[in-house]
């Protein structure tokens, strides 16, 4: 009994054991879940308070722009409680996801929002019984992929059907290419099925406006800057700190890196402020570190060689690469052996592999081809001074395949010294004529298709070439190379019987291109440099060259179309250079026995002086310099100094203003002259009277200029206002868009005018005649047509019909024809 009773009592203090056990483990696991509660609530507090944190900091810094992106995220997140966000690295997608999460809340205030840095953490953070919006920003790893196919699915899977619920929504971010690391998902997973947001694609690429808004907004908080329209970004100081054409060409641009990116990395750092809209159109530091990075990887590793190496066959095979293609396998081999010295043997699938592993972050594909691209011109240019860093002997294997835009951006000469952060391909003098060849390519194919564009494309060229800093400082030994290419063209050249048959080229052209190739691009070169208000050094080098060429040429059909182009281009300069250049071009014509006319008694027409000297093949024909259209010239743009010069030519025939002014206050003329011009000329020769006042009255009313009528009005004793009136309302239909109507001159005018008279009709009707005239003019002419039933109708009839009201109103209604009026207003009405 007694041993019975104790073995009871052990098995139930065992019993017992085990319950305290039991009881022990379930407190000890509840602690611990206790804790894991209190520290996922804290984690989840901290997340919600940090992602409230961060967006605090994007609306108190307030260079936010909201976009069509934001607008259209916004809307797909309520449709489908999931938004998809993807782009370029820099095309703001983290920003806009914040803000798009931001904006859904303030919407919504029951739901709060909530930043995840890792898809795992959706497990611990979030419930499916509370309203939450949730950012899933980078869901995949920000540069390389981190997809967990087996455990992200799951995770994946459990958020479709949150979101299924309707009270979690969903924003997620991921770089394109991450994106296509893990393009798998994407296709199969029902979370993804909803239309997404694509950054980079031209639906959502950013406009020039809300580049400017980004732009002012990033200057205003960071430099504390306005954008005034006619200079660009002033400090609080008023100083200028970005010019108008700096912006202009920042808002122009699509950089690799993305624009909100650039722009801030712009502010931000002096180094690249200081370097302007250059920091935004070509390569920087980091690209061109990037780009370096993976050939010394290459060094090392073979699949980073064989990546370099497409990179740089890409660049410089006019950017395309065909994996496909047997050739590439060849030429990759050769680039490699200059790279790294080594010989290797490659296979069709090694290339592939390498555009693979490329594919979004360097190269895309080009549609409808098997061929792939570098993404971005700026993204060819890091490849190409990559390339050239390599070796010199690289340089000469760049230069022909370098592109127009590349050489005015990146291309100096070998002693200029980069500003801090900028990056330039510099080109030593015995490369010249390399470059020189390469320039004349490009020029040669603007010149074969300049018929289809401006006829000014030509001159655009050259005048660009004038401004790059390589021409600047070496033109005196790249002009000789260029000439020396084109000497070498002519031999060859095929192209200039198809230019001849276009039709659509204007005269100078059709004189022009039956030259040889190098007085082809001689003549234009003086004539754009001509136009070109500085270049003064560059404009007399090739005026010698000129001259040289004139002298020792025995081809009298060169000659003289040299002789033509040098009066062309002294026609020019009057209005752009000093009279320094004028003077010396002035000198050439002596020397060269080109006869000066002092052409006083010759009626000139803007449109005939071109033409005076027509494609001619007899040598004894002369070319001539007509000095009153030099003196026209400067006149123009009131350039005194030339003017003094050139009418001091006037020795023995005094100079007559009245027969200058015959000849350009007419039509076609006017619009371009100065005031500032006329009274300096007036009172240069004050022993000479204005003969006929009235020719310039009613020229300078007709295209508006008060400054002027006012002068020549204050000299005369009396002048016909009337007239003067009805040449101001005449003002020319290639006016009416750029010049309105000059209220102040047409006050100035209708003080001298009795607003009764009868005289005033036939300036009434030619008003009433006029598109968009100014309510005041109506209201001045009223007295003239109260109870004339005619002007009513023809107010009516040309859909005058403030005017028509204004009559109306003041007439007795039997004084009018009522009739014919509504008649003439329904025919008004028929007719729009």
């Amino acid at each position: 009994m007694i041993g019975a009773s104790g073995c009871e009592k052990n098995m139930r203090r065992s019993r017992n054991k085990s319950v305290l056990l039991r009881r022990t483990r379930k407190v000890s696991d509840e602690l611990r879940e206790s804790k894991r509660n209190r520290r996922r609530a804290e984690r989840k507090w901290r997340e919600t308070e940090d992602t409230r944190a961060l967006i605090e900091e994007d609306v108190r810094e307030g260079t936010f722009v909201i976009t069509k992106a934001v607008t259209d995220g916004l809307l797909l997140l309520k449709q489908n409680g999931v938004l998809l966000i993807t782009g370029y690295a820099g095309t703001g997608k983290s920003r806009i996801g914040r803000h798009i999460l931001h904006m859904y809340c303030i919407d919504n205030i029951s739901y709060k929002c909530i930043k995840l840095n890792v898809l795992n953490d959706w497990e611990d953070m979030v419930s499916r019984e509370h309203n939450v919006v949730i950012l899933l920003d980078d869901i995949f790893g920000e540069t390389n992929c981190i997809y967990n196919r087996e455990k992200d699915t799951q995770i994946l899977d459990k958020v479709y059907a949150y979101v299924c619920k309707g009270n979690i929504k969903v924003i997620i971010t991921i770089r394109d290419t991450v994106k296509r690391q893990c393009q798998e998902v994407f296709d199969s997973n029902r979370l993804f099925k909803s239309e997404f947001i694509d950054l980079s694609s031209k639906k959502y690429l950013l406009k020039q406006e809300e580049k400017n808004t980004i732009l002012t907004k990033y200057m205003k908080t960071v430099h504390n800057s306005d954008f005034i329209e006619s200079k660009g970004y002033v400090d609080c100081k008023g100083d200028l700190v970005l010019k108008k054409d700096d912006v202009w060409n920042i808002t122009r641009e699509n950089p690799v890196k993305g624009f909100p990116l650039a722009v801030y990395q712009f502010v931000h750092n002096n180094k690249y402020f200081e370097l302007g809209s250059k920091f935004f159109d070509r390569p920087t530091e980091s690209m061109l570190e990037e780009m370096n990075a993976i050939r010394r990887k290459g060094e090392d590793q073979r699949n980073f060689m064989i990546q370099y190496a497409v990179i740089v066959y890409t660049a410089i095979n006019e950017n395309r690469i065909n994996p496909d293609d047997n050739t590439t396998i060849t030429e990759i081999q050769k680039i490699i052996d200059a790279i790294y010295g080594e010989t290797i043997k490659l296979k069709k699938c090694n290339i592939s592999d390498a555009v693979n592993e490329l594919r979004g972050s360097h190269l895309i594909n080009i549609p409808n081809q098997k061929c792939y691209r570098l993404h971005h011109p700026t993204l060819q240019e890091s490849v190409i001074l990559s390339f050239a860093q390599i070796d010199e002997e690289n340089i000469n294997k760049i230069i022909p395949l370098i592109s127009w835009s590349f050489f005015l951006k990146m291309v100096k000469p070998e002693l200029y010294i980069a500003k801090e952060g900028e990056v330039v391909l510099r080109v030593p003098s015995n490369n010249y004529k390399l470059l020189a060849n390469r320039l004349v390519d490009v020029y040669i194919k603007k010149e074969e298709c300049q018929y289809r564009l401006n006829s000014f494309e030509l001159q655009w060229f050259i005048g660009n070439l004038c401004y790059t800093e390589i021409f600047q400082r070496e033109y005196s030994i790249l002009l000789p190379c260029l000439l020396e290419t084109f000497e070498k063209e002519d031999d060859k050249d095929k192209h200039t019987e198809n230019m001849i048959k276009s039709r659509e080229m204007d005269m100078f052209y059709n004189y022009i291109l039956p030259r040889k190739s190098k007085d082809r691009f001689l003549a234009l070169f003086l004539l754009t440099l001509a136009v070109l208000n500085s270049q003064l050094d560059i404009y007399n080098f090739v005026l010698k060259t000129f001259n040289t060429i004139i002298k020792t040429s025995s081809n009298h059909v060169t000659i003289d179309f040299m002789k033509f182009t040098l009066v062309l281009s002294l026609y020019q300069i009057c209005s752009t250079k000093d009279v320094r250049s004028v003077k010396s071009t002035l000198d050439k014509m002596e020397e060269l026995k080109i006869p000066v006319l002092l052409d006083q008694g010759i009626i000139l027409n803007i449109y005939d002086i071109t033409s005076i000297n027509p494609l001619r093949e007899k040598s004894d024909d002369k070319t001539y310099v007509f000095l009153t259209l030099c003196i026209w010239k400067a006149y123009k743009v009131c350039n005194i100094p030339v003017l003094e010069f050139l009418l001091s030519k006037y020795v023995r025939n005094p100079f007559d203003i009245n027969l200058f002014f015959k000849m350009i206050y007419k039509e076609g003329w006017i619009p371009s002259l100065s005031f500032e011009s006329l009274k300096w000329m007036i009172e240069k020769f004050q022993d000479q009277e204005l003969e006929n006042p009235n020719l310039i009255l009613r020229a300078t009313c007709k295209c508006q200029m008060f400054d002027t009528v006012e002068y020549i009005a204050s000299r005369c004793k009396t002048f016909d206002a009337i007239s003067c009136l009805q040449a101001f309302v005449d003002k020319p239909e290639y006016l009416t868009e750029n010049i309105p109507f000059n209220q102040k001159l047409f006050d100035f005018l209708i003080k001298r005018i009795d607003i009764t008279s009868k005289d005033l009709i036939p300036v009434v009707k030619s008003v009433i005649k006029k598109q968009n005239v100014p309510d005041y003019m109506c209201d001045i002419f009223l007295p003239v047509c109260i109870a004339n039933a005619n002007l009513l109708t023809l107010a009516c009839e040309n859909g005058q019909f403030y005017l028509a009201n204004l009559i109306i109103e003041s007439s007795h209604i039997e004084e009018l024809d009522i009739q014919s009026a509504l008649m003439a207003a329904c025919r008004e009405c028929e007719v729009k």
